[in-house]
């Protein structure tokens, strides 16, 4: 699997405004599932609740398996993260082993994915394996806007980075040629002089590290956990609030 190519299911997703109940917002999961359910548990949460993860699902915490299989839940939504992108791209590998692999792009990939916390796979069968691929692929999203109730008010989640005018990532073509920076970019989190996104009300994305909560233009980043031990998980309101 080259760079460019992922094979989702649903690219680009739309989801309508929850008029039931509360859609909140968590960034970066890695494996945390205990902790994961300890703040949902807090914030009681309920099954008229959506959750909706910036990706980076998988990977350093102890239950990746586990966070994979939330996909699965009818409240649970996810956009691709990088990790998830590198799991596609090294999975030939996980499945059959690398003493079985001779193409060295793919070797390439997997050991890339191992250093940076993949190597949870290896006490996986090569079904445990596929049934997380076919997960990732039938149900993360490159990128996904949350109507909010407000006319013609969105909220937009992609993992790193999104372009100047939200509009272009409902073009299949672009979300493809622009896969790179859509999971992996952080200039445009480091840029100190940001231009607020087109077309969007809001976005929200992880990816970055930070301490605590960043908002910079209509940009908001929540990937918190790495560095204050702790997720940030906010309801559509309290995004619209900063």
């Amino acid at each position: 699997m080259m760079m460019s190519e992922v094979n989702l299911a649903v690219p680009y997703r739309e989801l309508p405004f929850n008029k039931q109940g509360t859609d909140y917002f968590v960034g970066d999961i890695h494996g945390c599932y205990d902790l994961l359910l300890e703040q949902l548990k807090q914030l009681n949460f309920s099954e008229h609740d959506r959750l909706i993860a910036m990706g980076d699902l998988i990977d350093r915490g102890r239950d990746s398996a586990l966070c994979l299989q939330l996909l699965e839940q009818p409240w649970f939504f996810s956009v691709l993260g990088n990790h998830e992108h590198m799991f596609l791209q090294a999975c030939e590998v996980h499945i059959k082993g690398a003493e079985h692999c001779y193409d060295s792009e793919a070797i390439h990939f997997w050991y890339r994915h191992c250093l940076n916390g993949g190597d949870w796979l290896g006490q996986c069968t090569a079904d445990e394996i596929r049934a997380f691929k076919t997960l990732i692929e039938q149900h993360c999203s490159l990128a996904l806007s949350v109507e909010t109730g407000v006319a013609k008010q969105k909220l937009g989640v992609t993992h790193a980075a999104v372009p100047d005018d939200w509009q272009k990532l409902k073009n299949n073509n672009y979300l493809l040629a622009n896969l790179t920076a859509l999971l992996w970019d952080r200039r445009q989190f480091q840029n100190d002089r940001p231009k607020a996104s087109k077309n969007i009300a809001l976005t929200v994305h992880g990816h970055n590290a930070c301490q605590a909560v960043i908002k910079k233009a209509n940009r908001i980043y929540i990937d918190t956990r790495q560095r204050s031990g702790r997720f940030t998980i906010l309801s559509l309101q309290q995004l619209f609030a900063l």
